[in-house]
């Protein structure tokens, strides 16, 4: 299969050598640890647009790969049961609306486990933010509730069941993805698992997927520049990979060209060119075919939003837009950060302050746990960093044209969660960095502090979503 370290589970020098400390299955137990339990403690649909995504997963399951335009809308006709469930814990059926922190004990959300699907009962359900979404990532939770619909499980059942489904892929995904990685293990079990990572695993939002297929697309990507190979195997998984995140969301097409150094340091042949060539070329043909195939009938853009308008502005005034760019990365940089890690809920369910601050000496940690055997050229680095840079400029343009007003001064809408993927990128510099320092001799204890800092993480976030929804009462 894809090409790993073969002298041990979590690669040599990782761990003490010890199988149970290697990166591998500290990604697996304590991801499991973290994600699964979060299926059933955090309320019905407060998770960001996770009744717009379950809304989708079940018109999946229905085999309808396409929403359709009502009144402006756009969604689908489901059973009552599902829009009846979202009023229920929500309140309304709106995409966007305020999404108050409220108690709701765990025994009274079960208690929803009663409530059955009548197919007979059906009605036209507005999720205009999903509908248009690409359906592979959310495979994993469609197939769950395909299987939970031939059992006759009840709408709640059917959350619960997406939501597991989709902890349990990406979790495996992730694992992959730290297992494939040349350099940056543990940094990679840092940021796969903070968390609003996790939080978004055990949800049936499609996040899931994209965070970790991207993360697996990157380790794939590092390894062939580390070895210069691109076997066909590679090839596959990576186009896989690829077409998981990029449909869906196209700003961050430039991690595509993220092996792309690999000509230089292993020599340019026309077969190499093709290889490079081949991935990035599949994902991006896949998008647009798709955004054709769907933008007659199915996108429609936010309300308010002057998308001419503002591209206009901002070819007709660059500098200035460059100056808000400029303004809004310096001004809500701390912001980016904390929904980073992790600001639960609707973006109102904040951590505890020790949660902001163990990933970054989690960081440190990471350093040392890193063996010497690690390489890369600085230049490679400078590489990576612009990668990253193009895809926040994407990001924060992509919500300036659709979610902020006309010329306005500050770009509104952006989260840090939407970085989160870009992530495996900067694991592999720190591994690099480690390397560099040569502090291998006390990884062994790095990499139990490093286990106990994630472990402290998970409890964080617990706690954080208990207190917030009175769970327990």
């Amino acid at each position: 299969m894809l090409a790993a370290d073969q002298r041990g589970l979590g690669g040599a020098g990782y761990g003490w050598n010890r199988w149970y400390l290697s990166p591998v299955m500290l990604c697996v137990v304590l991801g499991l640890l973290g994600a699964v339990p979060l299926v059933v403690i955090t309320p019905p649909f407060q998770v960001p647009d996770e009744a717009q995504h379950f809304a989708r997963i079940y018109q999946l399951s229905e085999f309808h790969l396409f929403g359709r335009v009502q009144d402006g809308a756009v969604g689908g006709d489901l059973p009552s049961a599902i829009p009846e469930l979202i009023e229920t814990f929500l309140g309304t059926r709106r995409n966007h609306g305020p999404r108050p922190v409220e108690a709701q004990g765990l025994g009274n959300t079960l208690s929803s486990y009663a409530l059955k699907i009548d197919l007979d009962r059906r009605e036209f359900l507005d999720f205009s933010s999903a509908a248009g979404n690409f359906p592979l990532p959310y495979f994993p939770s469609a197939v769950a509730v395909f299987a939970g619909r031939l059992a006759d499980v009840g709408p709640l059942g059917l959350l619960h069941l997406a939501r597991l489904a989709n902890a349990l892929a990406a979790i495996a995904v992730l694992a992959w993805a730290v297992r494939t990685m040349p350099t940056g293990r543990y940094a990679m079990v840092l940021f796969g698992l903070l968390p609003m990572a996790i939080y978004e695993y055990a949800s049936a939002a499609p996040d899931a997927m994209i965070i970790s297929w991207a993360f697996l697309f990157a380790a794939i990507a590092l390894r062939v520049r580390a070895d210069g190979v691109w076997t066909w195997r590679r090839q596959v998984v990576a186009a896989l990979a690829a077409v998981m995140f990029c449909p869906i969301k196209p700003v961050y097409a430039p991690i595509l060209l993220l092996a792309l150094p690999a000509l230089v340091t292993s020599g340019f042949t026309a077969r190499k060119v093709l290889a490079q060539l081949t991935v990035p070329a599949i994902a991006l043909v896949v998008t647009a075919l798709w955004l054709v195939v769907l933008s007659p009938s199915t996108v429609i853009g936010q309300q308010g939003a002057d998308v001419a308008g503002q591209v206009k502005y901002i070819t007709g005034h660059p500098m200035a837009y460059v100056q808000t760019l400029l303004s809004t990365l310096q001004n809500y940089s701390s912001y980016y950060y904390k929904t980073m890690v992790g600001v639960l809920g609707w973006l109102s369910v904040w951590l505890h302050w020790t949660g902001y601050l163990l990933p970054l000496i989690g960081l440190g940690f990471c350093l040392f746990a890193e063996p010497p055997r690690a390489s890369g050229r600085f230049w490679v680095l400078i590489w990576d960093g612009l990668l990253i840079a193009g895809c926040i400029l994407l990001v924060e343009t992509s919500l300036y044209l659709i979610w902020t007003p006309v010329g306005a001064d500050r770009i509104e809408g952006v989260q840090g969660r939407y970085f989160l993927p870009l992530l495996a990128v900067v694991a592999n510099a720190v591994g690099v960095l480690g390397a560099w320092a040569g502090l291998a001799r006390f990884a062994g204890a790095a990499a139990v502090a490093l286990a106990c800092i994630v472990l402290a993480e998970i409890v964080i976030a617990y706690f954080a979503v208990i207190s917030a929804f009175r769970v327990f009462g």
